[in-house]
């Protein structure tokens, strides 16, 4: 099991559009299990549900659970996600 704590920088937080590639990405290319945990939720990142009723907002402290194969290469894909691809998305 690998961990690392970020914070979502985006103005809008991990809304509809980011949530959708995030679950996808998560599913698609991580058999591992893929987590996010913040205050008192832990949060399922390959469920697009589960993503959008605990709508991260900006300047969420979070941390990234990955755990099983690939869990390394999850864990840096996930970050990279929250932490640079989510500022260079539409956001409307």
């Amino acid at each position: 099991m690998v961990s690392k704590d970020v914070t979502i920088t985006c103005q809008y937080g991990l809304h509809m559009l980011p949530s959708i590639m995030l679950s996808k990405m998560m599913r698609e290319y991580y058999g591992c299990e893929v987590r996010i945990h913040y205050q008192d939720k832990d949060i399922n990142a390959k469920d697009i549900m589960d993503l959008l009723r605990n709508h991260l907002k900006h300047d969420s402290r979070v941390t990234l659970v990955c755990d099983g194969k690939h869990e390394e290469q999850a864990l840096k894909d996930i970050t990279w996600f929250i932490e640079e691809k989510l500022n260079t998305l539409p956001h409307k």
